[in-house]
């Protein structure tokens, strides 16, 4: 996180504000991430996070999709901050992209996540996974109908995925892991049909959140208070989900989160059997992810979760 903004300015912060009729706000820069500047405002009892898209080709903003999302899970008490408007309802003149959404403070938003937090989350889960989406993969940037942006659940995996082997078409000798962990090659292959079977054919699909670690949690008084940041929100099987859960928080909170999506215990064990085989999925993305981000920490996590999780799956394949 930038502790200054390097695309946007207070004039431009304040100029959406002020269109969005809010009286006498305060504004101040908050923080950075891949597709948005952030800023805080303060005014009367109204507590608000300014979103400004910073110009990104490779990863754009997709605040419609985001706005739509969080107002049907607000309406059934969904655990989300409530969004405002965006520049699509209030024009500014700026040209800018832009969010307004509720602030959600998450005041021990650093305290490790237990099973009520994770139970939280699985009923929030379980609500996003009921609203209709058409198609498969990132979601289009319009509120309705919301829709993948494939027609296929393989292109709908490549469209948020960095080299998803098999889906991605390359050999598994082409992928970063080839290098880094040549032993887990054979185990790899041998999970390709189960991998096949937990992405394709899928006969519906369900909108993901697709990026479930601990950041995008705000907590408070020791459950959970948002879910945040929908800016990943891709249409794909419902294991994507629990995979994601699992692969930064682990499978003992994992069950946790399937207790508080699902009462049935049959729907529980099947969930978490397709989630482990997602998340090798997950985890060939991450390797893959690693060197163009020069983020090493993404290849050892993924070299942690494959030796972990490759003996059960390939015993279970044969």
């Amino acid at each position: 996180m930038s502790s200054e903004p390097s695309h946007t300015t207070l004039e431009q912060a304040a100029t959406i504000v002020a269109a969005c009729s809010i009286p006498n706000a305060t504004v101040s820069y908050l923080a950075s991430g891949a597709t948005s500047e952030v800023w805080q405002v303060r005014a009367g009892d109204g507590h608000y996070a300014l979103r400004i898209a910073i110009p990104n080709p490779w990863e754009p903003c997709s605040y419609e999709p985001e706005f739509a999302i969080r107002q049907q899970l607000t309406a059934i008490g969904g655990r989300v901050a409530r969004p405002v408007a965006t520049n699509s309802d209030v024009n500014t003149g700026a040209g800018a992209e832009w969010s307004l959404d509720e602030y959600v403070a998450g005041g021990d938003a650093e305290r490790a996540i237990d099973a009520t937090v994770a139970r939280d989350l699985g009923e929030v889960l379980a609500r996003l996974h009921e609203i209709p989406v058409e198609g498969f993969g990132l979601l289009r940037n319009q509120r309705a109908p919301l829709c993948g942006v494939t027609s296929t659940a393989r292109a709908g995996i490549m469209s948020r995925l960095q080299q998803p082997w098999p889906f991605s078409g390359d050999t598994l000798d082409d992928h970063p892991i080839a290098s880094a962990a040549p032993e887990l090659l054979g185990p790899l292959r041998s999970l390709e049909v189960r991998l096949w079977g937990v992405v394709e054919p899928v006969g519906w699909a369900v909108i993901n959140h697709t990026d479930l670690h601990r950041g995008q949690l705000a907590l408070a008084n020791g459950r959970l208070a948002a879910l945040l940041d929908f800016g990943d929100a891709a249409a794909g099987p419902r294991c994507w989900d629990i995979a994601s859960f699992a692969y930064f928080n682990g499978w003992e909170l994992t069950r946790a989160l399937l207790a508080g999506y699902t009462h049935d215990a049959t729907t529980q064990r099947e969930l978490e059997a397709d989630a482990k085989a997602f998340g090798v999925i997950l985890a060939l993305h991450h390797a893959g992810r690693a060197g163009p981000l020069n983020q090493p920490g993404r290849l050892d996590g993924a070299l942690r979760y494959l030796r972990e999780r490759l003996p059960d799956l390939s015993d279970a394949a044969t």
